[in-house]
């Protein structure tokens, strides 16, 4: 039987990441990037990764890109990619270098973002059956959330989590789950899937 979200205390790797998390918060809100031209609606990480190599090879400055909605690309939910297969995106700001020395220092990651979901939107039902495939697991990170009507929340399998500052979130993203953003602020995590291999049994 699937375990919708797992205790952290299953994760020493993380430990350290989970700690530092306002070491994250802080250099993220030091981050000033664009909205880039891309669209990854469709695609796998390797093909939105192929095309941000010749997005920037011509040119253009590298920053945020819109997640998938109903309608295609969604300007309310938004990633900056930072990792990708154990190495860091070599055009990530280096602001974020503190942020990026932490993440060197796990093995296993696939990906890893900050990702804001826009007050007021909603990402619907979905699932990633690569988790699965891939023997994956994903993690939320909440850097930023409001502190006062804070209806942001993560459904995994039917359960509830409420996105709070500093407390992860770490799931089985290949079961039904989505998110939603119904607080003043602007909701932003650090996003991974990484190996799951990390887990420490019981």
């Amino acid at each position: 039987m699937k375990t919708p979200f797992y205790d952290l205390a299953r994760f020493p790797a993380l430990h350290e990441l989970f700690s530092q998390w306002q070491i994250v918060r802080d250099e993220f809100l030091q981050l000033k990037a664009p909205t880039m031209r891309l669209s990854r609606v469709g695609k796998d990480h390797e093909e939105v990764m192929q095309e941000l190599q010749d997005y920037i090879a011509a040119g253009h400055p590298f920053g945020w890109i819109q997640g998938w909605g109903a309608q295609g690309d969604n300007p309310d939910w938004l990633q900056y990619g930072l990792v990708a297969f154990d190495e860091v995106i070599p055009y990530v700001s280096p602001v974020l270098h503190r942020t990026l020395g932490l993440l060197q220092r796990i093995d296993g990651i696939k990906i890893c973002a900050f990702a804001q979901l826009n007050s007021g939107a909603m990402l619907p039902v979905h699932t990633h059956p690569e988790i699965d495939e891939e023997d994956l697991l994903q993690m939320h990170l909440p850097l930023v959330t409001a502190t006062q009507r804070n209806y942001a929340y993560l459904n995994v399998g039917g359960e509830f989590r409420q996105f709070v500052a500093g407390q992860p979130l770490i799931f089985d993203g290949s079961m039904d789950h989505f998110a939603l953003n119904e607080s003043p602020t602007n909701r932003v995590i650090l996003y991974m899937e990484f190996s799951r291999k990390l887990l420490v049994a019981d």
